[in-house]
């Protein structure tokens, strides 16, 4: 009780002004906790109906199907270096194994392959939804690139066998198919596929607005640097001079948009 009456007595010493804005009934005669609750509650329902509207607009079957088949599209082509950095560093130990024991060195590669696949969803499963952006007009950009994409698959098989495509050469030691391939589409560029397999990518990326789709992509940029630089450090093992002559004359990604050099 004192304490109170000493808490009045010094209140009562304040200026009017001062009690005055201190008061509860300062704002209009409205208390000031019964405002600041009207406020909160209109921020409140405002976001909700924002929310609401972007979902409404997220959970459309079309764009969610496309979102889910690009998610799994980038799955798996960002884990298409990492399996070629299976291949390459051990080239010549895969093609020993396969000598050994006459058994395939896919036995082993696929599976551990499609592991990878079943790591990379569960691990990029939850930044499935966040987009960075959503607009009608980059499908149209996307599917320009689908079409390069596509358009370079189907160059890439026309100058290589399945076998190559496969990569047979590179575990299958005395393969009839060692042989160095510089014309058609490979007298631009040295590594179609990569290409290809960029194009989808940044197709889909582009399309869907996916953040984990523009991550993935960039792994793949990142983890297929590397291997292309043991790639090429296997081939001009295999190969020799002709292969570095080759390499040193035609560009690894990135196409030659002009006439080809004659090597």
């Amino acid at each position: 009780m004192r304490k109170k009456n000493i808490r009045l007595q010094a209140r009562n010493c304040l200026p009017v002004e001062t009690r005055l804005a201190a008061s509860p009934l300062a704002d209009g005669g409205k208390p000031r906790r019964y405002v600041k609750s009207v406020r909160d509650d209109c921020s409140i329902a405002l976001l909700r109906f924002w929310r609401r509207a972007i979902s409404e607009r997220r959970e459309t079957p079309m764009r969610h199907w496309l979102q889910l088949i690009g998610w799994l599209a980038c799955v798996v082509c960002s884990t298409i270096p990492a399996f070629w950095l299976m291949i390459h560093p051990f080239a010549e130990r895969w093609r020993v194994r396969h000598r050994s024991y006459r058994r395939s060195p896919y036995r082993v590669l696929l599976p551990a392959w499609i592991a990878m696949w079943v790591v990379a969803a569960l691990v990029t499963r939850s930044w499935q939804g966040i987009l960075l952006y959503r607009a009608d007009w980059t499908w149209g950009v996307a599917a320009l690139l689908f079409a390069c994409g596509l358009y370079v698959y189907s160059q890439s098989g026309k100058t290589f066998s399945a076998k190559q495509l496969g990569g047979l050469p590179e575990v299958h030691g005395g393969n009839s198919d060692q042989q160095l391939v510089t014309g058609g589409i490979r007298s631009r560029v040295r590594h179609p596929i990569y290409l290809a397999h960029l194009c989808e990518m940044l197709a889909w990326s582009i399309g869907t607005g996916l953040a984990v789709c523009w991550g993935l992509t960039a792994f793949a940029l990142v983890t297929g640097a590397l291997m292309i630089r043991m790639e090429d450090a296997e081939l001009e093992k295999r190969f020799g001079d002709s292969y570095r002559a080759y390499r040193t004359s035609v560009p690894a990604v990135l196409p030659r948009v002009w006439e080809a050099r004659q090597l």
